[in-house]
């Protein structure tokens, strides 16, 4: 184990990193560019990293149903997915030698099992943190894809999020004095399109995680029925750009038609604006808030319908750890470090990561591969 001593406008954060743990690269994508080119230097520099990518993907799509799907992508799909992210896709197709198709199916249909753990807490002042573990199956091949992500525009930092490279949209980000979001769901990863995890500085936080409810067969029937434009992802990543205040990015997301199941977390800067969304396809079934007042100071979310007694123990332990941290000595570290405990942290972990919407948490400070 060694140590990293990390300098912000606060006071010095000491990260603990195990052998291996490393600070993901960070690049900046230009939302003034063609959609085209915004993603062509963070592609080059991972070029030799795409065929690993594609022979873990291909093992989730049969051998012989590929072909059909690839038409199925450049023939329907490609018409009805919003115009900037198929220009992006596009775009990443030419610079990595990839067929649109393939692309395209990347982040439409390829599901595999995915976990994570979400966590918003208040501190003793109402300050909101905002953590989250990112867990994929394909853990060997992401954690080389992870990277941190700047959008700018007109040289601004809109929202900064934590990604996968090729992936058009977002896994766990921030928009700085807004708000974060941070997501794991079916359609999140490798040439994702939308948003999995994100901020948006000084209103609110966001976090999606994968609902188990539903079939294969179900997510493409609604995919069908909403013309592919409403993938999770890609309303998340609409919310991080566009949206300015917790209500307004709140009520879209208990709204929206989604494409699949979900847990949505999401974190403000104000006392009592952390909770958890329980999505089905069509709306919210469920909303759950901190309320400090009562006791309930933290919320706690894996792949659980929160409601359920289950026998999880990545939620049992890390509720267990935080009653032990308490309230009032609560900070961006001690979360960080619930977040490294095991089996909140486990062989699938590919990255952790701590925001907070009113600023006492740097998502650049404070996101860590696991190895």
């Amino acid at each position: 184990m060694f140590l990293i001593i990390v300098r912000w406008s606060f006071p010095f954060f000491i990260i603990n990193l195990n052998y291996g743990d490393r600070i993901p690269p960070r690049y900046m994508i230009d939302l003034d560019l063609a959609p085209e080119n915004r993603w062509d230097k963070i592609i080059d520099d991972h070029k030799e990293l795409i065929p690993a990518v594609i022979d873990e993907v291909n093992h989730y799509v049969p051998k012989f149903l590929q072909p059909i799907a690839w038409w199925i992508d450049e023939n329907i799909l490609l018409r009805t997915l919003p115009e900037q992210y198929v220009r992006e896709m596009r775009g990443i197709a030419t610079r990595s030698g990839l067929r649109i198709g393939e692309v395209i199916g990347m982040n439409i249909f390829i599901l595999a099992n995915v976990g994570c753990t979400s966590i918003v807490a208040e501190d003793r002042k109402g300050r909101i943190i905002h953590g989250r573990n990112l867990d994929y199956e394909m853990s060997s091949v992401l954690r080389n894809l992870t990277i941190i992500a700047d959008f700018t525009r007109n040289g601004n930092i809109i929202y900064t999020a934590v990604t996968f490279v090729l992936q058009v949209g977002l896994c766990t980000g921030q928009r700085p004095g807004a708000f974060s979001i941070s997501l794991n769901e079916r359609l999140t990863f490798v040439l994702q399109v939308g948003l999995c995890t994100g901020q948006r500085p000084g209103a609110f936080s966001i976090s999606l995680n994968e609902r188990f409810s539903g079939s294969y067969i179900d997510t493409i029937l609604m995919e069908l029925y909403t013309r592919f434009k409403r993938p999770v992802t890609l309303t998340i990543r609409m919310v991080l750009e566009e949206k300015e205040t917790f209500d307004e990015a709140k009520e879209i997301l208990m709204k929206e038609h989604f494409v699949a199941p979900s847990y949505l977390i999401i974190a403000g800067t104000k006392i009592g604006q952390a909770c958890i969304i329980t999505r089905n396809r069509w709306n919210a079934t469920d909303l759950k808030c901190t309320n400090a007042q009562k006791g309930q100071w933290f919320l706690v979310e894996t792949n659980f319908d929160p409601w359920k007694i289950v026998k999880d123990k990545r939620r049992q332990i890390a509720e267990k750890v935080l009653q032990k941290i308490g309230r009032n000595s609560l900070n961006c570290k001690k979360v960080l470090e619930v977040l490294a405990t095991h089996p909140v942290k486990n062989n699938l972990t590919i990255f952790s990561t701590v925001m907070s919407p009113i600023g006492q948490c740097s998502l650049y400070d404070s996101t860590i591969i696991r190895e």
